[in-house]
C-alpha cells in the first residue's frame, strides 16, 4: 500500500503532505452497525463525494479480487459519479 501511494504521489507531482483516505483503516470493520440504510450515507461514498477528494486510487492484487466486493464496486460506481 505503502509504494501504491509514493508512486503515485511521485507520477502525479503531488507534494509529501498529500492525504489518502483509506476505508479500511477509517472505519471500524467490527462495528458495521455505524452504516445507515441508505448506501449512499456510507462513510466511504460521503468521502468520495466531499468536495475536498480530488480523486480515487484502488489497488489491485494480481487476480483484482477488488471489484469482487461490493464496497469497492460501489466506491468505483460513486467515484465515477463525482
Amino acid at each position: 500500500t505503502i509504494g501504491l501511494l509514493t508512486w503515485h504521489a511521485r507520477s502525479r507531482n503531488l507534494p509529501i503532505t498529500t492525504t489518502y483516505w483509506i476505508c479500511t483503516f477509517a472505519n471500524n470493520q467490527h462495528a458495521l452497525d455505524e452504516l445507515r440504510d441508505d448506501l449512499l450515507d456510507t462513510p466511504f461514498v460521503r468521502a468520495i463525494q466531499d468536495p475536498a477528494c480530488v480523486g480515487t486510487l484502488a489497488l489491485f492484487d494480481r487476480d483484482a479480487t477488488t471489484f469482487r466486493r461490493v464496497w469497492c464496486v460501489l466506491e468505483g460506481y460513486c467515484s465515477l459519479l463525482s
